[in-house]
């Protein structure tokens, strides 16, 4: 399969939270295909799950890029291969559901720091792989209302949100108002409730790749090993 850009995703490997997050979102990012989404009563989760679907459930290590020209997918996941016999995994307490600005989106509980460590060295580590903002895609970013922070980080990492402006979550909904919110909310509580008590843990890295239709689908995963 051809793909258009790659990113490098936290996809969890805990079987019954990722079958649970393909069901939310009714794309399996792992298998590649559409499954049946969860119907809930009064929420339209089709509606409110459409913008975060074709992305799959995960949470964004390196944002989607473009290969640069001189580079080749076989370098990339040989990189990829060298990384990860060198990073260790990372344990939290757990994960919780937290409203970021107007969506939904899992977080996690306890300290960040080795976590936001790790995907600081992936940023870093892969950004010569990455082909240069477009200035159509710099447009697009900057529709966000960018900081000062935010568009330096975006000039010099092709993503604003990353090093001091980033947060670790795995994104559940598009933008909601009040009301969805809080019967969204409501809805994740009930179903990821007893998995997201679990210790939280990082063991693996993805390299996912988006398709001809925006889809993104695992490429491979990567076991921490350091």
């Amino acid at each position: 399969m051809k793909f258009n850009r790659f990113a490098i995703y936290f996809i969890p490997d805990h079987i019954e939270l990722a079958n649970l997050g393909a069901s939310w979102l009714g794309w399996d990012i792992i298998t590649g295909q559409n499954v049946r989404q969860i119907e809930l009563n009064d929420f339209d989760i089709k509606k409110f799950t459409e913008q975060p679907k074709k992305y799959g459930f995960h949470a964004t290590i390196k944002a989607p890029f473009r290969i640069k020209g001189s580079k080749t997918s076989t370098e990339l996941i040989s990189a990829f291969d060298e990384f990860a016999e060198i990073c260790s995994p990372v344990v939290l307490e757990g994960l919780e559901v937290e409203k970021l600005g107007d969506f939904l989106a899992l977080r996690p509980v306890g300290s960040e720091a080795k976590l936001n460590s790790l995907v600081a060295n992936v940023v870093e580590y892969f950004d010569c792989f990455r082909a240069p903002l477009t200035q159509k895609e710099i447009a697009k970013r900057r529709k966000k209302k960018l900081t000062t922070i935010q568009e330096a980080l975006m000039k010099k990492w092709g993503y604003p949100f990353v090093m001091s402006e980033f947060q670790f979550h795995i994104t559940l909904t598009g933008p909601l108002y009040q009301n969805d919110a809080d019967m969204a909310y409501s809805a994740v509580r009930s179903l990821f409730g007893d998995i997201i008590k679990e210790p939280f843990k990082v063991n693996s890295l993805c390299l996912a790749g988006e398709d001809e239709n925006g889809r993104f689908h695992l490429i491979k995963r990567f076991e921490l090993l350091g």
